[in-house]
């Protein structure tokens, strides 16, 4: 370790649940560093890591991968660095060296888990930008503690099932460069999510980004160091604004008028109203203007536009505005906290959707909730029959491709307890399968740099991702991956996904 970077490193140590966005594709080992000391786990390569203790990651990286995924054998990686040692020089790992977000990178042992398990050089190598013959250095933020954490968890675990089997399987067998981790809690503070990207890039080095709780904050900063951010879920409008940010699914303003489409197919609406959850930090302007034009879209009326924050626990303000305005539908929160405060205040003011509301007759239906079982087991007989806020990925336990089912293989051998069709835990697992196919498709396994990258991911697809989901990237903005989603009701005991991908038409979307 560099002596001077020691006083720095000390005081991150200390500072209180710095832990994991799964930003990565195969950490080797992880340190959770809270107000007591952290623990760290030294994997050797082959070995695997932990099983997700280690916090919540609402964002990163971390993915499946490989041609020959039922095989374990594909030369797949985890986040942004497959095959990127190739032939070339498998050095000595930095046993325990640490990174700057309470994680620490345990010890690459004896070079074995990467950079093609022999001796020499590689051509690419550049310590400014995180490239090394052995390993590469990428990095991301996340939330772990609050109402949100539920999300983060799922993408941790969801990433780690990944990179447990990358390391465990792949990275011995395919000779593949190892990936070191920096990540830190940003507490979902777009503020902190700048502060931490400043450092992942100016000191901590790291060649890429594969996922932040607010990259509307760090938009200008990427793009003033064109540093690259791919395999962002894109819960915010301005991911599909810049030029260095790759999302991975529909954008959410694109989501609207395919849920306003399911409804006037299933019930009929002529109106609707929205309670619309917003993360911290994000401008929901496009949210209106993107609600407003589905409803022009389809010829309906939209009665009433509410705003509520994504953790937030109340909404009988937001709920009795909206109903006071007689909808025949009420788009709700898709965030579990927020949309299950709505369906407090559903049974507190006596509404149920069927028409069979004494207080509003006029109500036929909801939507809302991210597919968690907590909000089917919490709504009852009040979301029987609705639809969730829907997924752009299709049911893993149906849709029987090579990737689903060495996902829900992983899943279940290193991250048991995990929903798996949370649409988080699915992004953050199959990022690195889409990385690992935009570095081979370019030939730049053994040529990485962040320019070259971004020139790869500008032309990159479509791909059919194998998760149901196909991505396609251009220079040219907005960047849109895909317009696709799948419907997701509720039959009364647990959520099920619709089998055919619904997509928008492009004169629908909001750009």
């Amino acid at each position: 370790m560099n002596p001077r970077l020691h006083p720095l490193l000390s005081k991150i140590a200390a500072v209180g649940c710095a832990a994991m966005t799964v930003a990565s594709l195969s950490v080797i080992a992880v340190q959770r560093a809270e107000h007591r000391p952290g623990r760290t786990v030294n994997v050797a390569a082959g070995s695997g890591t932990g099983n997700g203790s280690y916090g919540a990651g609402s964002s990163g990286g971390g993915s499946a991968g490989g041609s020959d995924v039922n095989g374990g054998s594909g030369p797949a990686t985890a986040g942004g660095s497959t095959a990127a040692g190739g032939t070339g020089g498998g050095t000595t790992g930095p046993a325990g060296s640490t990174s700057r977000g309470g994680a620490t990178s345990g010890a690459l042992s004896d070079g074995a888990t990467g950079g093609g398990g022999g001796g020499g050089g590689c051509s690419d190598a550049n310590a400014n930008e995180g490239i090394y013959c052995d390993h590469i250095v990428v990095g991301g933020t996340t939330v772990l503690s609050g109402p949100l954490a539920v999300y983060g968890e799922g993408g941790l675990k969801g990433g780690q099932a990944w990179i447990t089997y990358y390391n465990k399987v792949l990275a011995p067998q395919r000779h593949l460069r190892a990936i070191k981790l920096v990540y830190y809690d940003d507490s979902d503070d777009p503020n902190k999510t700048l502060q931490f990207t400043q450092r992942m890039v100016e000191v901590d080095h790291v060649l890429m980004l594969t996922g932040v709780t607010s990259p509307g904050a760090i938009k200008q900063y990427l793009e003033a160091k064109n540093v690259p951010l791919i395999g962002d879920i894109g819960l915010s409008p301005l991911s599909y604004q810049s030029p260095m940010i790759f999302p991975t699914a529909i954008a959410q303003v694109n989501t609207f008028p395919l849920r306003v489409k399911f409804a006037q197919e299933d019930y009929k609406i002529k109106s609707f109203a929205v309670i619309q959850d917003v993360l911290p930090g994000v401008d929901d302007s496009p949210f209106k203007v993107a609600w407003q034009k589905a409803a022009a879209d389809f010829g309906v009326k939209e009665t009433d536009y509410e705003r509520i924050d994504s953790a937030g626990n109340s909404c009988d303000q937001q709920f009795l505005s909206a109903v006071n305005t007689h909808p025949d539908y009420i788009f709700m929160p898709t965030a579990s906290t927020s949309f299950l405060a709505c369906i407090r205040s559903m049974r507190s003011q006596q509404v149920k959707p069927g028409g069979h509301s004494p207080t509003d007759p006029n109500l036929l239906g909801i939507s809302g909730g991210s597919n968690l079982q907590i909000e089917v087991d919490q709504c009852g007989d009040l979301c029987k029959g609705q639809y969730s806020a829907g997924s752009p990925f299709a049911d893993p336990q149906v849709i029987g491709t090579p990737e689903a089912k060495l996902y829900l293989q992983n899943m279940q051998q290193y991250a048991s307890g995990v929903e798996v069709s949370q649409f988080i835990a699915l992004n953050y697992y199959h990022a690195g399968w889409v990385i690992y196919n935009l570095f081979k498709n370019a030939g730049i396994e053994n040529n990485l740099s962040r320019p070259n990258i971004i020139r790869a991911a500008n032309q990159f697809g479509p791909f059919e991702t194998g998760f149901g989901n196909s991505i396609q990237w251009t220079a040219q903005l907005p960047r849109i991956p895909s317009l696709c989603m799948f419907r997701v009701k509720d039959d009364g005991s647990h959520w099920v996904f619709g089998t055919q991908r619904e997509c928008l038409n492009p004169s629908q979307a909001t750009t």
